[in-house]
């Protein structure tokens, strides 16, 4: 079977073309409104995130440098959430994660995802993947294609 994937869809079987249906939802691969349509979403998400380090849910890192710390970094697609990593603080975490969900109809892809702890022990950073439902990275990591670690490379 092969889908045609954009409006109007046809499904091929057996080399013979089949009615044509209407797709109702989403947009198409490459669409050139995605971009504007995406950052729309994540600057929603931002101000969740914002949102929940003013109320006290969340605290970022580095407070002593950025009033409230840094929450998160986002380039294109990718977002990086950083946080001190208490029990409250993960669940509220999780919670904006199937919130945004949620609200915008999108799905985030745990099993691409990684928790990198700092400073905990092996069981305490296993917990935090477990509760995010994540798989547990290390360092160094790649960002932006340049190698970082929290040591020198």
């Amino acid at each position: 079977m092969h889908l045609v994937s954009c409006g109007q869809m046809e499904v091929t079987t057996n080399g013979e073309m089949g009615k044509f249906f209407h797709n109702k939802r989403g947009l198409c691969q490459g669409d050139p409104s995605l971009p504007l349509i995406f950052n729309y979403v994540v600057d929603a998400f931002s101000a969740m995130l914002d949102k929940a380090r003013a109320d006290g849910h969340i605290e970022g890192l580095v407070p002593h440098l950025i009033p409230g710390g840094v929450t998160q970094l986002q380039y294109a697609d990718n977002t990086t959430l950083l946080f001190e990593p208490d029990l409250h603080s993960i669940a509220s975490i999780k919670l904006l994660l199937i919130t945004f969900e949620l609200l915008f109809g999108l799905k985030i892809n745990f099993l691409k995802s990684e928790v990198i702890t700092i400073g905990m022990g092996q069981q305490e950073s296993r917990h935090a993947d477990n509760l995010l439902n994540c798989k547990l990275g290390g360092f160094p990591i790649k960002y932006l294609g340049l190698p970082t670690s929290h040591r020198k490379l």
